[in-house]
């Protein structure tokens, strides 16, 4: 339907209610005219027809029984119910992280305990290391030494040699 029959028809409708029809008696003469949902809808909300206090009473009293049953949550007890399950699956996937950051971290633990006593034992070599070359330093002279006691040994039995022959 074109707007200008649906401003027509709108003006109507206006006179409908003010003459005191409900909006329920208005939707079903206009659907027994044969307007489609659509029309209807947008007729009355062009008109300025007002629910009557008693459509207002029962609408008041169908809100009134969707609270009292909880009618009125069922919409939103899907999206609540499967918020839970995704916050119950993060939380498991949470706890199964922190099981396996448990399972590495003890051979983690483990390696550094390794690595530090590594440390330790490298540490330990290098001063057996020095200690070794210091050993062998003093070698080197006691060597060294011995070689200049044995000369002064073969003079000395030398000299004596000589001083032997000599009084012979």
């Amino acid at each position: 339907m074109d707007d200008a029959k649906l401003a027509q028809v709108a003006q109507i409708v206006t006179s409908m209610s003010d003459a005191g029809m409900t909006v329920n008696e208005i939707k079903a003469q206009l659907a027994g005219m044969g307007l489609s949902e659509d029309d209807i809808e947008q007729v009355l909300s062009m008109s300025k027809a007002q629910p009557s206090p008693s459509e207002i009473h029962e609408e008041v009293k169908k809100v009134r029984e969707k609270i009292e049953t909880g009618e009125h949550l069922k919409p939103i007890v899907g999206v609540v119910e499967e918020a839970g399950a995704e916050a119950h699956e993060a939380r498991q996937k949470a706890e199964e992280a922190v099981k396996k950051i448990e399972e590495v971290k003890q051979p983690v633990q483990k390696f550094m305990e390794t690595e530090k006593e590594l440390h330790r034992k490298i540490d330990s070599v290098t001063v057996l290391g020095e200690e070794v070359q210091s050993i062998k330093d003093m070698l080197i002279d006691m060597n060294a030494n011995l070689k200049a006691v044995n000369e002064i040994m073969q003079k000395v039995l030398e000299t004596n040699r000589k001083i032997l022959q000599q009084k012979k």
